[in-house]
């Protein structure tokens, strides 16, 4: 018998009751029934909170696995950059794969982060936006540098300034 049905069930002993008909024999059976329904529920919610932490666990581990493997595969893409560039190599034409240092865009580094001109600074504030006053310092929380920007005004040959370095990336590339 299902739970629900045990649930009308329930009901019609109710109405038993009501009418003033002899409902004690009916009353154990259903209990009898309801408790083993409920024991097997309880049964089937403990292995399934097993196996979940279980699950958690093993995904914690393939997370870590996979973690490594991709530390290893940065490690190895390094040190065969350091090698093609010191072997002034720019290409390796193999009978599998086509091993090639890629120009990347240009990033932007901070070398001095005081010298930076202003212009090239954002910040985040925290505040209501009722509240904005000239003051607006005392509520900055993150003060940084607008790479983006930067990059833009170099394209266009513009002078950035102190404090900031342009350098021009390269990758390896495996085809």
């Amino acid at each position: 018998m299902k739970l629900f049905d045990l649930t009308s069930a329930y009901q019609n002993l109710l109405d038993l009751v009501a009418e003033g008909e002899d409902f004690e024999a009916a009353l154990d059976e259903l209990r009898g029934d309801i408790e083993d329904k409920a024991q097997s529920y309880a049964f089937v919610i403990r292995t399934l909170e097993a196996e979940e932490g279980a699950i958690k666990e093993e995904a914690k581990k393939l997370q870590a696995k996979a973690q490594h493997r991709s530390n290893a595969v940065a490690r190895l893409k390094d040190h065969l950059q350091a090698g093609l560039e010191a072997a002034g190599v720019d290409t390796v034409k193999g009978s599998i794969f086509t091993v090639a240092l890629q120009n990347s865009p240009p990033s932007v580094e901070v070398d001095y982060e005081l010298g930076v001109q202003d212009r090239w600074r954002t910040a985040t504030l925290r505040m209501p936006s009722l509240q904005v006053t000239p003051a607006l310092l005392d509520f900055v929380t993150e003060m940084s540098v607008d790479k983006k920007a930067v990059l833009e005004a170099h394209k266009a040959a513009e002078d950035i300034g102190p404090g900031l370095t342009i350098r021009p990336g390269r990758h390896i590339r495996i085809r």
